[in-house]
């Protein structure tokens, strides 16, 4: 069955971009769906294109800070910058050696950020589609990665490794490991003052950590099955969560 597994927001809020694709019983992403991403009028509910170029399920969208282009992460290994005005392709991001699941882009725009089931993510120059480096100490694969508001920072998700890792994103190293017994994380995202970071995942929580301090990590209970998205709210007072049930 092929499902809607990946929506954004344009950032000035005209429009809205979907990836469609389905998931084996492995979580990979599979060949199923129509492998193409759609870019929605969101006043209208309008399709205004298509984004064609992958040969397997899309499983990850992003809009850059300007709402200019459009990034997607594919079970093909690929993602593809595109032009959000047109159906162009600007670059494709070729170096991972499994799917892709995860793709973001930095607040100034110059920057994007894959994860991958080959145990990486890895960083791009988001003007000419080069790779800028790798990003490598996860044992399992990376399901989730986000950047701090202020692009200094990643932070990356390992499902089976059962960790979150922080990384400066200048120097390349590790800052913080976050250990997560039992919990096997699928989506992360950074609080807008870069203080917090969240993570949802298996069998059924998400969590929030408070960086800097020893507190105990705050666990949002309620799903009945596994959360796959979390967000901040603008202002970083709320938090939503999506999942399967």
């Amino acid at each position: 069955m092929t499902n809607v597994l990946a929506v954004a927001f344009s950032p000035n809020g005209q429009r809205i971009v979907t990836g469609t694709g389905s998931y084996n019983h492995d979580q990979r992403v599979t060949g199923s769906g129509d492998q193409a991403a759609q870019v929605w009028e969101r006043v209208s509910g309008k399709k205004l294109r298509s984004l064609t170029g992958h040969t397997s399920g899309i499983s990850s969208v992003a809009f850059s800070p300007d709402s200019r282009r459009i990034v997607t992460g594919s079970g093909d290994r690929t993602a593809i910058v595109w032009d959000a005005a047109s159906e162009r392709k600007l670059h494709t991001l070729v170096g991972h050696t499994a799917s892709i699941s995860s793709v973001a882009i930095s607040s100034d725009g110059q920057r994007i950020v894959t994860g991958s089931l080959d145990m990486t993510a890895r960083v791009w120059d988001a003007a000419t589609g080069r790779e800028l480096f790798k990003l490598v100490r996860h044992s399992s694969e990376v399901c989730a990665v986000a950047f701090s508001s202020d692009g200094k920072r990643i932070v990356t998700g390992g499902s089976f490794d059962q960790t979150v890792r922080i990384w400066d994103a200048a120097t390349r190293l590790v800052e913080c490991t976050i250990e997560t017994p039992m919990f096997r994380v699928t989506c992360v995202a950074f609080s807008p003052d870069c203080r917090r970071i969240a993570a949802g995942g298996w069998p059924r929580a998400a969590m929030i950590w408070e960086l800097g301090t020893d507190r105990e990590p705050l666990t949002l209970n309620g799903h009945s099955t596994v959360v796959t998205s979390v967000a901040f709210s603008p202002d970083g007072q709320r938090i939503v969560t999506g999942s399967y049930d």
